[in-house]
């Protein structure tokens, strides 16, 4: 986590001054960028990609009921024709 702290304003501070600062290598801060992504990593991303997807289904059923049935019927046309 440090490393990716170092690697955002890598363009504003010297990575040197940042590593003294996070108390890691250099070294290891470079090492890291070629190491491959970590089985965690990978199933946090997937986790992030299924509540991102949860979240926004759940804001549609909140919208769509508190819209009038009128309204309703015809979102739900909309919806059906509208490519996913």
């Amino acid at each position: 986590m440090k490393y990716a702290a170092i690697e955002v304003p890598r363009a504003q501070f010297s990575v040197r001054l940042m590593c003294r600062v996070l108390g890691v290598s250099r070294a290891g801060f470079y090492a890291s960028g070629k190491r491959a992504v970590s089985a965690r990593a990978k199933r946090d991303e997937e986790l992030r990609t299924q509540i991102r997807a949860v979240s926004r289904a759940a804001a549609l059923l909140a919208a769509r009921a508190s819209m009038p049935s009128c309204t309703r019927k015809a979102s739900d046309v909309a919806a059906k024709e509208w490519p996913a």
